[in-house]
This record gives structure tokens, C-alpha cells and sequence, in this order.
């Protein structure tokens, strides 16, 4: 009950305060989210340079593995060390924060902020496929509900976490539309005109931290896609020139059905590797085990480890053999559920994302054995956004995430139609979209 009245004082306080007061809190965290996420992303880029020196120094085999099993056995302490300091930093972080607009689960902003920050880092630095937006959007939410309590008092407002997550995500992907759509299509925020111009504010100003003063550029550049928004004209010619072709329409349906059927697989099969972990092993043990298998692909397969194999422009333009791009996509997803599953934290989006670019070009490579040829880049925009939308079921959010960070602003409506009819098809399969199974659990409501 008293949550309930915070949110509705919360929701006065939008109405009688002014534009300058509103503003003033939404910059705050928008800055303060965009530093320290800008932060966390400069050193996890810096990471697989490191970690390629070490694999092509001039040292004897050994001393490399030991090197290299020294430096991963560290993080791993590290990650534990955070979940037992803090045990809501565990995992992605989005079911915490929905929880907490929920008023079931509380934000020590301070703990979490710092555990989730060293914890993520760990993670992403001992080779886990994880990511870090999910844990961006917590990060956020802290970052909202510490301004939240120096701007006003320690009592919980909900638009400080709504405006935290919004610019959290914005800041981990470069991509201040898709942070403001996520909050309201997947963390169930209520629509309200000041609190829209409050996220709006929020995300848009830790955007421009990343993009303009760090200058982070693009996540995914792929070779069709424009760093700036083109004019409605030019937009207009390249929908009708590389979105209307025949191929291209038939396209849409083929990647929204191949991927919310594999969304589904995906789904179930990644609950039952994270039940069966909670069944049988401990803290402890699922952990080892993560790293342990990232430490091992960093010796026999290292193009599985973010950073160090080959990018989604290089796959495009490659000329890899259809059965290694099988091969990759099947290991990315096989390493993304033994990493989701260790509890480690770290996010499920960014991993998903790239699992959805290989899916893309895996069906490019397939569809040129059949003498069907289509743009490079379009079964692997395609497939992003319909692994997004089959496996979160949020397709809006899917779409402008995929644009935002490709630059093909061309492509939205193709997008949203791949993305609307993979979350159908995902939700036909009756598997529960993941961040609802993990709140259940965070909950202890999973039956």
C-alpha cells in the first residue's frame, strides 16, 4: 500500500513541478547514467585487445594458459564476490528493476550500483557471453533512485527508476528512442505526458554522452548501414529500392517465422539448463563452470568470445563456408545459455542480438545455395530485431534497437513487421518471454 501511494504522490509531484525541475532531474541522471555506462563500455572494449596481445605473445603454452586461467579465476572471484555483497546484482538485472516498480523488491542504489558495476565488468572481462545493457538498465534505475534521494528524500519514486532505465539502456546501445520505448513496452511504466518528457530528457541526454562526448559510435555497423538520419526523400528511395523488392518482401515473412520458432527453442531451452543449475548446483559451481568454459573457448574456439572473432560486418562480407557459420551460431547460443545460466551478472540483450546477426547471415548463406539473393545486410537486420522481439517480446523496442544501433534507419517499417510476427509466432510456442521467467523466479512464483 505505501508503494502504491509513492507512485501516486509521485505522479502529482509530475503534474505541479515545473518544466525547469523536471528537466534538471532528468539531465542529472541522464549525465550521471551516460558517464558511468560510457565508462563500463570503454573498459570492456579495451578488454579483448588485451586478451589478444596475451594469445599471440611470444610465451610458452603454458605460461600463456596460466596467465590467462589466473586473470579469468580472478573475475570469477570477483563476480562472486559481488553477488555475495549484493545479491540482487545476480543475473541481468531488468527483473530486479521491474520488481522494484512494482514495489516488491527493494533498490539499495549504492550496493547495487557498485556490485553491479564491478560484477558486470568481471563477467564481460572473463570472457562470459553476457552483456552489458541489461545490467546498464539496473545501473540506471540505481543511478535514477540516488538522484531521486539527494533531489527529494529516501522514499522510492518511481519516475527516477523509469528515467535511470530508460537512459541506462540508451547509454549501453546508443539508442535514446529504443531506451524510451523499452520502459514502457517491457517495464510496464504508465504513459503519462511529464513522465514521457521525463524519459525522453533522461535517455537523451546519456545518449549524448556516449555518442557525442566519448563519440562510442555504433554497436553493429553492418555495410548498408548510415551513421546519421537521413532526409525523408532519401529514406523514401532506399525503402523502395532495397526494402520493396520482391525477394526482399518475401524476406519478411521467412525471418519472422525462422525466428520466433527459434526464439521458442531458445526460450525453453535455456529455462531448463537454468532449473536444472538451480536443482543441482550451488553458487559456486555454476559460476566455475562458466568461466571455466569461457577460459577453454579462449584457447580452442576464441571466435565464440566477444571481441575476439569475427564481427557481424566482417560476416557479411566474408566468404566463411556455410557449415562454419552453423557451427558459430549453434556454439553462441549453446555458450549464451551456460553463461545466462551461472547467474552471473550480465545481460541476455546484447548476446542475443549478435545470436540474432549470425542467425542472419547463417540464412543469407543458405538462401544463396538456392540461387536466392538478397542485400547482405538484410536477413541479418531482420534477424536481430526478430530475436529481440521472439525471445523479450517486445518488437517495438526490437526494431528501433536494430536501427539505432545499425544506422539503417531505412529499414524500420520491414523491422517492425519481422518483429510484430516473430513475437507471434514466439508466443505460439508457449514458452514465457524471458525476463517474465526470470522475474517468477526472482519471486519465487515459478510453478
Amino acid at each position: 500500500m505505501a508503494f502504491f501511494l509513492h507512485r501516486f504522490t509521485d505522479m502529482q509531484e509530475l503534474r505541479l513541478t515545473g518544466a525547469l525541475g523536471l528537466g534538471a532531474e532528468a539531465l542529472s541522471i541522464g549525465l550521471a547514467a551516460g558517464l558511468c555506462i560510457g565508462f563500463l563500455r570503454l573498459i570492456c572494449g579495451w578488454t579483448p585487445h588485451l586478451l589478444a596481445e596475451l594469445l599471440h605473445a611470444p610465451l610458452p603454452a603454458p605460461l600463456t594458459f596460466l596467465c590467462a586461467g589466473l586473470f579469468i579465476g580472478l573475475c570469477a572471484c570477483t563476480a562472486f564476490w559481488c553477488m555475495k555483497k549484493e545479491p540482487l546484482v545476480a543475473g541481468s538485472g531488468i527483473p530486479q528493476v521491474e520488481c522494484a516498480l512494482a514495489g516488491v523488491l527493494p533498490l539499495p542504489w549504492l550496493r547495487v550500483l557498485l556490485c553491479k558495476f564491478l560484477g558486470t565488468l568481471a563477467s564481460l572481462c572473463g570472457c562470459l557471453s553476457l552483456g552489458r545493457a541489461a545490467p546498464s538498465v539496473q545501473m540506471g534505475a540505481a543511478i535514477g533512485c540516488c538522484v531521486g534521494a539527494l533531489w527529494h528524500n529516501e522514499e522510492l519514486r518511481p519516475r527516477f527508476l523509469a528515467g535511470g532505465s530508460a537512459a541506462g539502456l540508451a547509454a549501453a546501445f546508443g539508442a535514446p528512442w529504443a531506451g524510451i520505448v523499452f520502459a514502457f513496452e517491457e517495464l510496464r511504466v504508465p504513459a503519462h505526458a511529464a513522465l514521457v518528457l521525463f524519459m525522453a530528457l533522461s535517455s537523451s541526454s546519456a545518449w549524448l554522452v556516449t555518442d557525442c562526448l566519448l563519440d562510442l559510435g555504433l554497436i553493429f555497423p553492418l555495410p548498408t548501414s548510415c551513421t546519421t538520419l537521413p532526409s525523408p526523400a532519401e529514406l523514401a528511395a532506399r525503402f523502395a529500392t532495397d526494402y520493396l523488392q520482391e525477394e526482399a518482401l518475401l524476406l519478411i515473412p521467412l525471418c519472422g517465422l525462422v525466428t520466433g520458432l527459434v526464439c521458442g527453442l531458445h526460450n525453453r531451452c535455456l529455462y531448463a539448463l537454468v532449473l536444472w543449475a538451480d536443482r543441482h548446483m550451488g553458487a559456486r559451481s555454476r559460476l566455475a563452470c562458466a568461466f571455466a568454459t569461457g577460459c577453454a573457448l579462449l584457447f580452442l574456439f576464441p571466435a565464440l568470445i566477444d571481441g575476439l572473432g569475427p564481427t557481424l560486418h566482417d560476416l557479411v562480407l566474408g566468404a566463411e563456408s556455410t557449415g562454419l557459420l552453423l557451427l558459430l551460431f549453434a556454439g553462441k547460443l549453446l555458450f549464451n545459455w551456460i553463461s545466462a545460466a551461472s547467474n552471473a551478472p550480465g545481460g541476455l540483450l546484447m548476446p542475443l542480438l549478435t545470436a540474432g546477426g549470425l542467425c542472419g547471415v547463417c540464412m543469407g548463406a543458405l538462401l544463396e545455395l538456392v540461387h536466392w539473393f538478397v542485400p547482405g545486410s538484410l536477413p541479418v537486420l531482420f534477424c536481430m530485431a526478430g530475436f529481440f522481439a521472439g525471445i523479450v517480446r517486445a518488437p517495438v523496442t526490437a526494431a528501433l534497437l536494430v536501427v539505432e544501433c545499425t544506422g539503417s534507419w531505412a529499414g524500420l517499417p520491414a523491422l517492425l513487421a519481422v518483429s510484430f510476427l516473430a513475437r507471434l509466432v514466439a508466443c505460439k510456442t508457449g514458452a514465457l518471454p524471458v525476463f517474465t521467467f526470470f522475474r517468477l523466479r526472482l519471486t519465487g512464483k515459478l510453478h
